[in-house]
């Protein structure tokens, strides 16, 4: 518990809290406003995430009414879950950027219907027997998919006057299409969400009709050059050099694009081809879904680039070098 609570400076607090999957812990912060504070991202829809949560904010002397405001870095499980908690304890307000709110609500449709993407597995070439073990893994992170009913929605460049300055909302769609991370100019901080991470990268995932690749890499540029010297990730401890790790990210996904073509030098391959290709047989079901979105958010890249192409699309979607 001692861990779990790092102040970062006067006003700002870090919160790990757990959960039961292969990063672990996602990291929260706390910032002290004029009237209370403002709680960005939440946790995982569990009860011991919940548990370190109330268990953080007591230690720092915090009641849930004293939670204004719950800013949402992005939708996704480990930042979103709680969120329905957190809001009948403290009637806090919620911001989150437009296009999330969106997407979260499209999401969120796969709770009531766990077997809607078992058409697309199928389609990328994943065994019948897979594709219900992939559907399976999702069950429990399924109810961490939350409508959230009254947020007030954000478009980037929003400034939100805090404690050690004000913050500025910045849009960096990619890891996911309305992700937001909040710049704290006065204290040279950049609290990242998951768009920049110390020493992994975050998962890109294909969505229907969109290149979200090129999204994130565009948004790599919007922050390069910001004015911080030290990150706040929401996975890992704070970091320097966001300018290196910039570069070091956009050369990954570059080396992944080269990777899949390697995949695909003796003919047409399908996306779950290519991943046994990149990664071999050692993913778990929960791992090879995200495996499988990320070879798509690749292919659509390349595809739009004319450096790969799809050659059929019944009954398995397969592709070849363009």
């Amino acid at each position: 518990m001692q861990d779990s609570v790092a102040e970062i400076c006067p006003g700002l607090w870090r919160i790990r809290l757990p959960f039961s999957f292969e990063l672990n812990h996602v990291n929260v912060h706390l910032v002290r406003l004029d009237d209370g504070y403002l709680l960005i991202d939440c946790g995982i829809h569990s009860e011991d995430c919940f548990h370190v949560l109330e268990a953080s904010l007591r230690r720092l002397g915090i009641a849930w009414n004293q939670i204004r405001v719950l800013f949402i870095t992005h939708g996704h499980p480990d930042h979103v879950g709680l969120a329905p908690r957190v809001l009948e304890l403290s009637r806090a307000r919620v911001l989150i950027h437009r296009v999330e709110l969106a997407h979260l609500d499209t999401i969120a449709h796969l709770v009531e219907n766990p077997h809607s993407l078992d058409h697309q597995l199928r389609a990328w070439g994943v065994p019948a027997d897979q594709v219900d073990a992939i559907t399976h893994a999702f069950t429990g992170v399924r109810r961490s998919f939350q409508k959230l009913g009254h947020a007030e929605t954000l478009e980037g460049g929003e400034l939100l006057y805090t404690a050690i300055g004000p913050l500025e909302t910045v849009w960096t769609p990619g890891h996911s299409p309305g992700h937001l991370c909040l710049l704290a100019s006065d204290r040279r901080l950049l609290i990242s969400g998951d768009h920049v991470l110390p020493t992994i990268t975050p998962n890109i995932a294909w969505m229907p009709g969109a290149d979200p690749l090129a999204d994130y890499l565009n948004s790599l540029r919007r922050v390069e050059n910001l004015p911080v010297d030290s990150v706040l990730p929401s996975h890992g401890d704070p970091f320097p050099g966001l300018l290196s790790r910039v570069r070091e990210t956009a050369a990954h996904h570059d080396a992944r694009c080269g990777r899949i073509l390697e995949a695909l030098h003796n003919g047409p391959r399908s996306p779950f081809q290519i991943a046994g290709f990149l990664w071999g047989n050692r993913l778990s079901s929960f791992q090879q879904r995200f495996a499988l979105f990320e070879v798509m958010a690749h292919l659509v890249y390349m595809e739009n680039r004319y450096r790969a192409r799809q050659v059929a699309i019944d009954p398995v979607s397969t592709w070849s070098r363009a």
